[in-house]
């Protein structure tokens, strides 16, 4: 889906510019938050089951793919220590 697909591409795209560092915590702190305790509230207080799992995953991706969508939007990775690009 959407925000998988953006994932994987927009996840590699920023590691090859030499910010492994990014994806990483980025992909922690949304798996953590959205995805375990998201798929806990939503099982547990909404009583949605496996679909209250699924849509807490979906929003991980959804969350992850915006967040590392902007982050190289913002030109922040520019600045990488092993990129050589004189501005």
């Amino acid at each position: 889906l959407f925000g998988k697909s953006v994932n994987l591409i927009m996840g590699n795209v920023i590691r090859s510019t030499g910010n492994p560092q990014i994806p990483a915590f980025v992909g922690i702190i949304s798996m953590w938050i959205l995805g375990v305790a998201g798929s806990y509230f939503l099982k547990r207080f909404f009583l949605l089951g496996i679909w209250g799992i699924e849509i807490a995953f979906v929003l991980d991706e959804v969350f992850r793919a915006g967040i590392l969508t902007k982050y190289w939007l913002s030109n922040k990775w520019i600045d990488s220590k092993y990129l050589n690009l004189n501005r």
